[in-house]
C-alpha cells in the first residue's frame, strides 16, 4: 500500500510518504502556510525519492485542521486537484485527532494553538473496540476549557505547553500528562487512517473543518490585547 499524507493546519506543514511497512516524511517550513506549488514540489520530490509515482498511489491523507485558515485550505486544494487528475482516493483526518490517537489512556484531551488567544480542543474516550472515539471538539480561550469530571484525562499537543498557564486550576488537577509536544503531523495522518481503517470521501467533498467562524482579530482588538500584555 502507497499512501500520501498532506498536514498544512499547523505551524509546521508537513507531507508523508508510506509505502508498505515504511513512512519517510519532509518537513515544508515553519510559521505561514506553504504555497500549493511547494507542497506540490515537495511532493514529486518526496515521490522521486522514495521511486514511486502518483500513478502507484492508493490514497492521500489529508489535515483538515482545525487549524490556520489558509494552511487547511491548502492542503484540501492540492489533494483535489491530485485525486481528481489521477484518480485517487482521498481520506479526511481532524487534525487533533491524529494527536491524540497514540495515547494510550482511556480518556484523552488533545489541545491545539489556535492562535488569537485561544486553544483548539477536543476529548476523546476509548471504545469496546480500543480506538479512541472523539466525543467533543471545539475552541476557547484557555480559562474557559472544561472536561468532565467523572473520570481522569490525559492531556496532549503542544497547545497545553503554549497556554499551560492559563488553565484554570480546575483543570489541571483533573489531567495526566501526555505528549504535550505533539503537534499535527503528515506522518501521524498516515497511522491514525491505518488504525482507524475509514472509507475515502469524493474529492469534491473534501473540505476543511472549521470550529470557528472568526479568524482574525480586528485592529482594535489587537491593540487592546498589546496592551494588556
Amino acid at each position: 500500500m502507497n499512501w500520501l499524507a498532506i498536514e498544512t493546519s499547523g505551524n509546521a506543514a508537513s507531507i508523508a510518504l508510506q509505502v508498505g511497512d515504511r513512512i519517510e516524511s519532509d518537513v515544508l517550513g515553519t510559521g505561514n502556510a506553504p504555497a500549493s506549488g511547494e507542497v506540490l514540489a515537495g511532493i514529486a520530490a518526496l515521490l522521486v525519492r522514495a521511486g514511486v509515482t502518483l500513478d502507484q498511489l492508493d490514497g492521500i491523507a489529508v489535515g483538515v485542521g482545525p487549524g490556520a485558515f489558509t494552511g487547511v485550505r491548502v492542503a484540501c486544494s492540492v489533494a483535489q486537484g491530485l485525486s481528481l487528475a489521477k484518480g485517487i482516493p482521498v481520506v479526511p483526518v481532524v487534525s487533533l485527532d491524529a494527536v491524540a490517537q497514540s495515547e494510550p489512556a482511556d480518556a484523552v484531551l488533545a489541545v491545539l494553538d489556535a492562535r488569537m488567544g485561544e486553544v483548539y480542543w477536543a476529548r476523546y474516550r476509548r471504545d469496546a473496540g480500543g480506538l479512541l472515539q472523539r466525543e467533543a471538539m471545539g475552541v476557547c480561550a484557555p480559562d474557559a476549557l472544561a472536561v468532565p469530571d467523572d473520570v481522569r484525562w490525559t492531556v496532549c499537543g503542544a497547545g497545553f505547553t503554549e497556554y499551560r498557564e492559563q488553565f484554570s486550576p480546575a483543570l489541571l488537577a483533573q489531567l495526566d500528562t501526555g505528549d504535550i509536544t505533539a503537534i499535527a503531523s503528515a506522518a501521524q495522518l498516515l497511522t491514525w487512517r491505518a488504525a482507524m481503517q475509514v472509507e475515502a470521501v469524493a474529492p469534491e467533498a473534501l473540505a476543511p473543518c472549521y470550529v470557528r467562524d472568526k479568524v482574525a482579530l480586528t485592529t482594535a482588538e489587537r491593540v487592546a490585547k498589546a496592551l494588556k500584555a
